[in-house]
């Protein structure tokens, strides 16, 4: 009768050791999945808020009504004073070191304060904006979109800090979330896998990225994105 094959302890433990590493690169994905998906369900509930903004403003979004200094927090702050958002949690995005401390609401309101001046203050929001858009801008034009690490037309990422709670960052993909005035919004691949300052993968046929792709003389000669505070 033959005997039965035994696993000594070295190799149970390397066995071990192998499911432990198979289940932490599993969850790994499971978290990154979901927090993508997190992300996107943001920045889409942004994109409608604003939409509602522009039914009741000509079609036009809250960066035109702004005095002074124009950033996306100060954008997004409109939709506060208008109460079509009455919380700001969709303004965050982990990992990111931006995040919302759920304070909106301005408790000293003189002539230069608003009711809702603790709305996405600095350091409150990550998302960065285009101005100058309305709701009847074309709808592949790139509205909404994570904080980049260059807020110049087009704007950049930092490719070299995946998923790291740094500005500029992208996702361990190598993507960045995008949403477009149609109210798409999809996480996009980058040009590159590596680079301090990559922009979105150009498209094949065009050889233009998103952003520079919506260039058009007679309907929106130039860009400029709302940077983050």
């Amino acid at each position: 009768m033959q005997g039965r094959s035994r696993f000594t302890k070295v190799e149970y433990g390397v066995g071990l050791l192998a499911v432990t590493l198979l289940g932490t690169v599993a969850c790994d994905r499971i978290s990154e999945r979901s927090q993508i998906t997190k992300g996107i369900s943001n920045c889409r509930q942004i994109l409608v808020a604003l939409r509602i903004y522009a039914s009741d403003h000509n079609g036009k979004y809250p960066d035109a009504h702004i005095n002074g200094t124009k950033t996306a927090n100060a954008a997004f702050r409109q939709l506060f004073e208008e109460q079509i958002l009455d919380n700001e949690a969709i303004f965050g995005c982990p990992p990111s070191p931006f995040e919302p401390d759920g304070k909106i609401e301005d408790a000293y309101i003189g002539p230069q304060s608003t009711k809702y001046g603790k709305a996405v203050q600095a350091g409150e929001n990550h998302w960065a904006m285009t101005a100058g858009l309305n709701d009847s801008s074309a709808g592949a034009i790139p509205v909404v979109y994570e904080n980049p690490v260059n807020a110049t037309w087009p704007p950049k990422w930092n490719a070299d800090v995946e998923e790291k709670p740094v500005r500029g960052r992208t996702w361990k993909n190598n993507t960045v979330i995008i949403g477009t005035n149609d109210t798409a919004v999809a996480s996009q691949p980058m040009a590159a896998k590596s680079g301090a300052a990559v922009g979105l993968k150009p498209d094949a046929s065009s050889g233009k990225d998103a952003f520079e792709a919506a260039i058009n003389p007679t309907t929106f000669p130039k860009g400029e994105v709302l940077d983050v505070e």
